[in-house]
């Protein structure tokens, strides 16, 4: 809103010649986030998964440690790292203690804001800002009001499924180790089995032994519109 052609108007009174409409697309896609809080007022949201090859992110007894190898970990840091904010809900805080950090040699300063969703009073911290917020959009309307453009939700499987099927979820980054654990805690607690159809994966590679798949439900040039 502060800018709106302005600054095509600003070069044209220049007489500087302006082609409009060039590399439109790689714009949008590097933007994405900053033309989601302004055209929907909410951040892109990323949310982050790491399972067993038979989609399980813990034992039933909730240990999880380290479900995935080194690679695959690191490349979830650098995940991080593009992101604004990152999310987790009251229940993983207080069970596994997450530092949600950038733990990688030069990019520590870019960790995100980190942010813990809490209703229910139970978490005191002076690291993560505890977010009280009823629902899921108050939640993410109030971050986009906050300058949030990109935000990172690694939690449990309770919250995961809570935005999933609230519609929420942009881009989902799903890191498969190929060891089965046979039974546990099913990543969303099911959800993504009984979703009516998958989005489009937008990007597949390994990582060591670890596989990682991206998908979009959200296509960015739909932010702009017609």
């Amino acid at each position: 809103p502060k800018v709106n052609g302005g600054g095509i108007a600003a070069l044209q009174a220049a007489a500087i010649e302006v082609e409009v409409g060039e590399g439109a697309a790689q714009a949008i896609e590097i933007n994405r986030g900053f033309l989601s809080r302004i055209r929907r007022l909410r951040p892109w949201v990323t949310l982050k998964t790491a399972t067993s090859a038979d989609g399980f992110i813990a034992h039933e007894d909730g240990t999880s440690k380290w479900i995935t190898g080194e690679a695959a970990r690191e490349n979830g840091h650098h995940l991080r790292s593009r992101n604004d904010a990152i999310l987790t809900g009251s229940g993983t805080y207080l069970y596994d203690a997450p530092q949600l950090t950038v733990r990688i040699a030069g990019l520590e300063d870019t960790s995100p804001s980190r942010h813990v969703l809490d209703r229910r009073g139970r978490v005191q911290s002076s690291e993560f800002r505890v977010r009280t917020e009823e629902t899921l959009n108050e939640l993410i309307h109030n971050m986009a009001r906050e300058g949030v453009n990109y935000l990172m939700v690694e939690a449990g499987a309770a919250l995961s499924k809570s935005f999933l099927e609230a519609g929420l979820i942009d881009e989902l980054y799903w890191y498969r180790a190929p060891k089965e654990l046979g039974n546990g805690i099913a990543a969303f607690h099911g959800a993504w089995d009984k979703m009516a159809g998958h989005p489009p994966i937008t990007h597949q590679q390994p990582l060591a032994d670890d596989t990682l798949t991206v998908y979009r439900f959200t296509n960015p040039p739909s932010l702009i519109g017609d």
